[in-house]
């Protein structure tokens, strides 16, 4: 019987606390360009602390340019947010030219000062989204 009381009093503290507990912080979608929902996607999803950033692309002539020009944009698409790189934990770049994205590695690390990489996927595919682009980088990002 004593048993049983404890297992009683155990579960109702559990849902007691249970029904306390904060409710997960919203999702919001933020469109940063004008044609993002004609196309039908969020530049940015953010759940709290997390930010989900869509794949961007950038124009230029080369892997390393566009690559560059992603990472310029990017991280000025940050600063409102008080983020820099070591906020940074994941990032999956897909290219049309993996041996010109291996040649872009010295360009990609100098974003990220004093080895704060993230997680990193690399992913060679045929075409991207614009015939003229040859890499695309989505980011994943924590807030402090």
């Amino acid at each position: 019987m004593q048993l049983r009381s404890g297992l009683l009093l155990s579960s109702l503290a559990i849902a007691a606390l249970a029904a306390c507990a904060t409710p997960p912080p919203p999702i919001e979608r933020i469109f940063v360009n004008s044609w993002e929902k004609n196309t039908g996607y969020a530049q940015i999803v953010r759940r709290g602390d997390h930010l989900y950033i869509s794949g961007m692309n950038h124009d230029g002539p080369d892997v390393e340019a566009q690559m560059r020009g992603i990472y310029t944009d990017f991280f000025a698409m940050l600063k409102p947010y008080g983020a820099i790189s070591r906020n940074v934990v994941r990032e999956v770049i897909y290219t049309t030219d993996m041996e010109a994205l291996k040649k872009a590695i010295p360009a990609r690390k100098s974003f990220f000062p004093n080895d704060t990489y993230p997680t990193s996927s690399w992913v060679q595919i045929d075409r991207l989204y614009a015939k003229s682009d040859l890499v695309e980088i989505e980011f994943e990002v924590i807030l402090d």
